[in-house]
């Protein structure tokens, strides 16, 4: 399932079967903006076998972690589970405005459910609730950068400024708070045939950041500070149909939906001792539709070829900005983009342990409007076109890469 939201991304791993790190590009099979690679994260299903795991530890600044996970088998073919985790603590970062070692303060909270029914042998439904409520700064503690030997503040050479570059410290003269909760809603079901499979996976997410308020200055002065907040509400729809293992020829095909909105209703500035006011606002709905293929066949004697494509139709409707005290509306028209992405892959195993391969693959980046900047820049499509040769070996305990 597709997480848009870069504070999505922000989960515990408990109860988790594997972590794949896939470099990029990956525009063929996981669509657009991989050009970096895509981070794939497979979490356990429930099954028919009951247990519990729980753990606790206690740690530095009164670090304070719960996790636990329990899986129930209800009925033959029906499964429920549940993970639960809670931290709480002062953290590690200090205010040396005024001493506050404790502005680091955080209380986090996740929880994920499951209900899988296998109706038949071959006819199974999972349904997936996951929620998060954090309350943790961390991510918003900066310093300025140096540039060429001056600190890169416009306080700090004023009269009672305090400015630090140190890690583990901050110099700030309001609270610096985040705010974030989701709620996220996965079904996914999935249907065995005699020579392949079929599995539909709909997801419907919302994210709330409320508030990430900080000190833009960097100093304890009253200079200028900002409070952003930032609403996602994502729709996606996948459908897959993956052949079995044994046939020479393997293949994935599929077709994608999404469909997000994200908005910034309200972002507010407190310049000096005046107190936060809007100031400005703006939002984009993101539409994307594709289409994708990709098989491998085995020519025999260790010979295997990989190729790829996928079609993506990229939309951005309802793109808007708002601004000032007056609250002045920009609106803009509709943007669309559209791009293939082939992949290609030549593989020769010269042992079932070691094998050579050369690869050429696509990425695509979809266009934007700049409405965050309060204009009416268009971020251009990006492009990227990897070529890369190695050879894999594993074999006993060892394991070598080289490309």
């Amino acid at each position: 399932f597709y997480s848009p939201a870069l504070q999505g991304s922000d989960i515990q791993l408990l109860n988790v079967d594997s972590v794949q790190i896939l470099k990029g590009p990956q525009g063929t099979l996981f669509g657009r903006n991989t050009n970096g690679g895509a981070i794939q994260v497979n979490t356990a299903e429930p099954n028919q076998k009951t247990r519990f795991i729980g753990e606790a530890g206690y740690g530095s600044y009164d670090a304070f972690r719960m996790q636990a996970y329990g899986n129930l088998a209800l009925d033959e073919g029906t499964s429920l589970d549940m993970a639960v985790s809670y931290a709480t603590g002062d953290g590690y970062t200090t205010n040396i405005a005024n001493g506050d070692d404790k502005i680091g303060k955080y209380r986090n909270i996740s929880i994920r459910t499951a209900l899988k029914v296998d109706l038949t042998d071959r006819f199974s439904v999972l349904a997936r609730y996951a929620h998060s409520d954090l309350d943790d700064p961390t991510n918003l503690f900066q310093v300025p950068y140096v540039m060429n030997g001056k600190v890169a503040s416009q306080l700090a050479g004023q009269p009672g400024a305090i400015v630090t570059t140190k890690s583990k410290q901050v110099s700030a003269d309001e609270d610096i708070y985040y705010r974030f909760k989701s709620d996220s809603y996965q079904f996914k079901a999935a249907y065995d045939f005699d020579d392949f499979s079929v599995t539909s996976y709909t997801q419907w997410r919302k994210d709330r950041q409320y508030h990430a308020r900080y000190s833009f200055d960097y100093t304890n002065l009253p200079g200028l500070a900002i409070d952003i907040p930032d609403y996602n509400n994502t729709f996606t729809q996948e459908l897959l149909l993956t052949s079995k293992a044994g046939p020479r020829l393997q293949y994935t095909i599929g077709a994608f939906y999404f469909n997000a909105d994200q908005s910034f209703p309200g972002v507010a500035l407190a310049s000096g001792n005046n107190p936060f006011a809007f100031s400005s606002a703006s939002g984009v709905r993101n539409k994307s539709i594709a289409g994708y293929a990709d098989l491998t066949y085995d020519f025999g004697g260790g010979f295997f070829l990989t190729g790829g494509l996928r079609y993506t139709r990229d939309t951005v409707n309802d793109a808007y900005y708002t601004v000032g005290a007056a609250r002045t509306t920009t609106t803009l028209p509709q943007l669309k983009t559209s791009r293939l992405t082939p992949r290609l892959v030549a593989r020769y195993e010269f042992t079932p342990d070691t094998n050579i391969y050369a690869s050429y693959s696509r990425g695509y980046k979809a266009a934007i409007y700049n409405v965050g900047g309060l204009v009416n820049d268009v971020i251009k499509p990006e492009e990227l076109d990897a070529f890369e040769v190695g050879i894999k070996h594993a074999a006993g305990g060892l394991r070598a890469n080289i490309a």
